[in-house]
């Protein structure tokens, strides 16, 4: 199943590396309401370098796939990205155009 989460990004973590040369990269994406939601998106192997393109604070749109599984006995979801893009004032760009805005550090 595939889903569309719409938020901002709250934290982008390190890729961890495991000893089986799997690799995952985590985000937290705020969706806004009521009642806001703190989201976590695992982006797997290759699909996690395009969050270098990403920064906090972004608003964005995440593509994920819902994975159920079963392990000794209890249940787990995961919630797995593998687009993401950018909303600014209603244009999407793709994740390898996000050109971060330059730093002012002398304002005047």
């Amino acid at each position: 199943m595939s889903v569309v989460i719409k938020g901002v990004i709250k934290i982008i973590k390190e890729t961890e590396s495991f000893d089986s040369g799997f690799y995952k990269r985590q985000i937290v994406v705020t969706e806004e309401g009521q009642y806001p939601n703190d989201i976590p998106i695992d982006f797997l192997k290759d699909k996690s370098d395009v969050l270098d393109n990403f920064g906090i604070g972004q608003e964005v749109n995440v593509s994920v796939n819902i994975r159920g599984s079963e392990y000794n006995g209890k249940n787990y979801v995961s919630l797995n990205g593998w687009k993401i893009e950018t909303v600014n004032g209603g244009q999407q760009e793709d994740a390898g155009q996000f050109n971060p805005p330059p730093m002012n550090n002398n304002p005047q």
